[in-house]
């Protein structure tokens, strides 16, 4: 991952962002919720400016390498991600 230049200053900000489902229910055993979850995931990253280094949706839990903005805090991006990961 390179760095990122604005007018003034340069930054990289990586988050390894972790979640689970509630009781660690395997909800995504099949690949099709897997992959709408990461369909939802990418989608909403792409709308808050939250670019993917590496993302991995298992079973019961969602693994994620997240390059974000510098005024976007950790707890935002996963709030963020989080959310729409609900809704698919």
């Amino acid at each position: 991952m390179s760095l990122i230049s604005y007018q003034h200053g340069v930054f990289q900000n990586l988050y390894h962002l972790v979640w689970t489902t509630k009781y660690r229910y395997k909800c995504m055993r099949k690949e099709k919720y897997r992959l709408a979850v990461r369909r939802a995931l990418e989608a909403a990253a792409s709308r808050h400016g939250i670019v993917f280094v590496e993302l991995s949706v298992m079973r019961d839990h969602v693994h994620a390498l997240v390059s974000a903005h510098p005024t976007m805090s950790a707890s935002k991006a996963l709030g963020l991600l989080k959310g729409a990961s609900a809704y698919s």
